[in-house]
């Protein structure tokens, strides 16, 4: 359904991160009548 990079500390779209900053990816998406949510720690290149 979608995903979405964001700031882990507002969840705001991150838009252009500079290197070495804390992201989050969230993600969602249906699975047979399932929906399934997560999130991952990442940090930009």
């Amino acid at each position: 359904e979608y995903a979405v990079v964001v700031d882990p500390d507002t969840l705001e779209p991150a838009g252009h991160p500079t290197p070495g900053r804390d992201l989050r990816v969230l993600g969602a998406c249906r699975f047979g009548r399932a929906r399934l949510i997560d999130n991952l720690g990442v940090v930009a290149r």
